[in-house]
């Protein structure tokens, strides 16, 4: 074989290879032009997408040459790139830093007893604006079940004069979880059981943090054997599916029959968290106008809330709309603070409502005039279904740091389910 044929040969093996793993044909091309030699290895290049692990179908890699995972610290598992790639896995413990995407934060042995745990994630590109974390296991200390009245409330700060009896009920006392970095805002510090659900978070460019605290002994609850993986996924500005600003889940891709929690939720006994600000945003699909909610069984949805008071605030479980997420204009009603906002929320039939926060627990009721007369409990509390049409389609479930007294036997939060239909 003559230079020219040889040349000619390795140009288009050269190219060959580029196509089956993503490379451009102008760019090979140059580097001939240029003179480059080239190893065998060094000629090889392909994108660093997302892999499956082959060990764990279950587990995200990222796809690198053996070498560079070895240097990352990452643990090769199955090949990726036509088998010129290994399908590099990245597995966190307390302590860890990573500027990686597809990773997972998992506990150990070392962390069941207590204190802290927590990680760093660092942007793995310029262009990653959030975290998304799922919470394949989540289980730690729940919040605190402690009724008993410890000081008075107004206008959500405690005093010890005239105010709202309240007690520590439903704030995590013992454990919590919370994500920070953010200056414009961070998602809410939760506990409890929170196993199948998922979080997201903005990033900072000074890095996030992943952070558990784990009490001694439990304060109002008992210490469960605790447990977590949590994947990581950075989502690029770019993204057509990065979620909203501002939203805690986001939601997309189906219309029909998806549950929404409140978290802590899928604990054995749920129980609401206090001092929460969960925004759980929904993609409107294609072709569809309005998102509708509702319950499938009695009890799924009990917002705390005062159970007795005067005619016309709460009956048999529900409470008048302008009771809920309102202190009164002297910041001493004594209903209850805590409740879910729907922002243009509708009966079925599109008549809007009078008020769009919820709360009690006889599911979504909330009053369609301004005295709730129209509204009564249904039987077994199975609620209504409330629809709305204003975009984006959320729900806000909105809690402050106190339990009033008298309030719901049982504050479990929400779970709903929701659907949408065209107009």
């Amino acid at each position: 074989m003559n230079p020219r044929e040889a040349f000619v040969t390795f140009l288009l093996a050269h190219c060959l290879l580029g196509f089956a793993l993503g490379d451009e044909p102008s760019e090979m091309i140059q580097d001939v032009k240029d003179g480059r030699v080239f190893s065998l290895f060094s000629v090889v290049t392909f994108k660093n997408s997302a892999c499956t692990s082959q060990a764990d179908s279950t587990m995200k890699g990222t796809c690198y040459t053996q070498s560079e995972c070895t240097s990352k610290g990452g643990t090769s598992s199955g090949n990726c790139a036509a088998g010129f790639g290994v399908c590099c896995t990245f597995t966190l413990g307390c302590g860890s830093k990573i500027a990686e995407n597809n990773t997972y934060f998992q506990s150990s042995s070392t962390t069941v007893p207590g204190g802290q745990c927590s990680v760093t994630i660092c942007e793995c590109s310029t262009d990653v604006c959030q975290l998304r974390l799922d919470f394949s296991t989540f289980v730690i200390a729940g919040p605190s079940t402690n009724t008993l009245s410890t000081a008075k409330e107004l206008g959500g700060s405690q005093i010890n004069v005239a105010g709202a009896v309240v007690s520590p009920a439903t704030n995590c006392l013992t454990d919590t979880f919370s994500v920070t970095g953010n200056a414009g805002g961070n998602p809410p510090v939760i506990c409890g059981t929170n196993t199948g659900y998922h979080m997201y978070a903005e990033t900072s460019d000074s890095c996030n943090t992943l952070d558990f605290q784990l009490g001694p002994t439990g304060i109002g609850t008992t210490i469960p054997t605790r447990q977590w993986n949590i994947r990581i996924t950075q989502i690029s500005c770019f993204d057509a599916n990065k979620a909203p600003a501002g939203c805690t889940q986001w939601f997309f891709g189906t219309t029909t029959g998806t549950v929404i929690n409140s978290y802590n939720y899928a604990a054995s006994t749920p129980y609401q968290l206090a001092n929460q600000r969960q925004s759980i945003c929904i993609r409107r699909e294609r072709s569809f106008c309005r998102t509708c909610y509702s319950i499938t069984t009695a009890g799924d949805f009990a917002i705390s809330g005062k159970t007795v008071g005067g005619a016309g605030v709460t009956r048999n479980g529900y409470i008048k709309g302008s009771q809920c997420c309102n202190y009164g204009s002297k910041g001493t009603a004594t209903a209850g603070y805590d409740c879910v906002i729907i922002p243009g929320a509708a009966k079925t039939a599109g008549t809007k409502l009078y008020n769009n926060a919820i709360c009690g627990n006889v599911g979504l009721i909330t009053a369609t005039n301004k005295t709730g007369k129209t509204v009564t409990s249904k039987s077994g509390g199975k609620g209504k279904t409330i629809c709305t049409t204003q975009i984006p389609f959320k729900l806000d479930f909105i809690t402050d740091g106190y339990t009033v007294a008298n309030s719901l036997t049982k504050y479990s939060g929400f779970k709903l389910i929701y659907w949408q239909t065209t107009c």
